[in-house]
């Protein structure tokens, strides 16, 4: 049952009551209660928590029910390929991501902004703030080359590009949004304790960004 709450008066950004309405955000002034059905399949051979080999390929849908009307129920489709290649004893690897999203609303139905797939962050297009960009369909492609510098530390150059768009067929590689850098990662092969990237290419000259996961 979302809630859209009114922006802080603090915020440096402008609340977005105020600067859009229903037409360029679907669902900003009635969020309507959901039922959501979830059907997916995952295969994951990654060796562990903190790859060195194998990969992750997984796929789901989901499909919001709008119990009060129909107005906004829709059906999100989303596809997730991880691949990790390793190479000098599994002290480096190249590690690669595919993420592909629609959002389609059924019938006449939207699909409300809140609920649609987003780029930037921590885990997408490292050089955007989070959710930076959104419509209905996604396409993310992201590549790490990993070096263990030691057993506790791991360095990281990476590459992100994607793009958002109202459906998968109006992606165009002109579009495509993309950010790179460097990174570290501390922890051992079965997790990653903490993580710092540093980003280019986006809005802001340098974006640093810390974390207590993986990026993928």
């Amino acid at each position: 049952n979302p809630d859209i709450k009114a922006s802080s008066e603090a915020s440096r950004v402008p609340g977005t009551q105020g600067v859009h309405d229903d037409r360029s955000a679907p669902g900003l002034t009635f969020q309507p209660e959901y039922v959501i059905s979830h059907l997916g399949v995952v295969i994951d051979t990654r060796d562990t928590a903190n790859p060195r080999r194998g990969g992750l390929y997984q796929a789901q849908v989901r499909r919001f029910d709008d119990r009060e009307g129909g107005a906004y129920s829709f059906t999100d489709t989303r596809i997730e390929l991880q691949q990790f290649i390793p190479f000098w004893n599994l002290s480096r690897v190249l590690a690669l991501r595919v993420l592909a999203q629609h959002a389609d609303g059924l019938g006449q139905a939207q699909v409300p902004f809140y609920l649609m797939p987003t780029l930037g962050g921590a885990r997408s297009l490292r050089g955007y703030d989070r959710q930076r960009f959104r419509d209905r369909s996604q396409l993310l492609i992201s590549a790490e080359y990993r070096y263990e510098v030691n057993p506790f530390l791991m360095a990281a150059v990476f590459y992100d590009a994607g793009q958002v768009a109202a459906d998968w067929s109006a992606f165009r590689i002109k579009d495509l949004r993309d950010a790179y850098g460097i990174g570290f990662r501390f922890g051992y092969s079965n997790a990653v304790a903490l993580r710092a990237d540093v980003a280019f290419g986006g809005e802001d000259p340098v974006r640093l960004i810390v974390g207590f996961s993986t990026s993928f």
